[in-house]
């Protein structure tokens, strides 16, 4: 109870300075939970891709004018997936970012209550995304759809975005899933000892990390490594999502 006050006092003080928890300690429950936090974080990394595709499609028929119709769509989206990963980093890893255009506030709260481009457009969750974007483009003279597509383009942050995306279903992907299968072939560890005959007649010369199957005392001592595997993916599941959540904040944060 006590390691587990002190980790949520560390998160509170990260969320109002916007500085990492120097205390960060996963409990218990962020141990355990550590598997399937990383696939929340690889499908939302997978969305990230998958939007940052559509919207470089978009940039490109931005020549046959449909996608001025579009950019500011998808990149609202991807924008708001970004500000639900370093959310996630903050919530489960005590990662914040003191670094910010926003005197001095974290980043994260830079994307939850908007932040604006040169234009003056609002592009964060709580601003009125598309009305400041008429309003401004309205006042300024120039076709709406155009000015609001210009002011993105200049955006640093699209870009950055754009960059996190790539990496989010890679590298990112990759450590995200880590701890889920190491979990998973723990388990199959586990099961060897029941299964291990129908397993190397299958794929015949099988092995379990460094051990041949060959035979039921082999099989045994693989679920005897299984074991230390789930127990190996449970001690660093949350710190491997925290290296996720610094890779992700690096693309994502603010620069002076």
């Amino acid at each position: 109870m006590t390691e587990h006050t002190a980790g949520t006092t560390a998160l509170r003080t990260a969320a109002r300075t916007g500085r990492e928890a120097p205390t960060w300690r996963p409990g218990l429950g962020g141990r355990l939970l550590a598997p399937w936090r990383g696939l929340a974080l690889l499908g939302l990394g997978v969305a990230a891709a998958v939007l940052s595709w559509l919207l470089i499609t978009a940039m490109v028929l931005l020549v046959v004018w449909v996608g001025f119709a579009l950019v500011p769509a998808l990149s609202r989206g991807l924008h708001a997936l970004a500000g639900r990963q370093l959310a996630l980093g903050r919530r489960w890893s005590g990662i914040a970012d003191g670094r910010s255009d926003t005197g001095g506030r974290g980043l994260i709260d830079e994307y939850e209550a908007g932040h604006q481009d040169g234009y003056g457009y609002g592009y964060g969750h709580r601003n009125g995304y598309e009305n400041d974007a008429r309003v401004a483009g309205a006042a300024e003279g120039r076709p709406t759809a155009f000015s609001r597509v210009l002011g993105l383009l200049k955006r640093p942050s699209t870009w950055r975005e754009l960059a996190w995306a790539q990496v989010a279903v890679t590298a990112g992907g990759l450590l995200a899933l880590l701890p889920f299968a190491m979990l998973a072939h723990g388990l199959f560890g586990i099961v060897l000892p029941f299964i291990w005959q129908t397993v190397v007649s299958a794929w015949d010369g099988s092995w379990y990390l460094f051990l041949p199957l060959t035979s039921q005392v082999s099989a045994d001592w693989a679920a005897g490594l299984g074991i230390l595997e789930i127990l190996l993916a449970l001690w660093t599941g949350p710190h491997i999502l925290r290296a996720q959540a610094r890779l992700s904040r690096s693309l994502i944060r603010t620069a002076h």
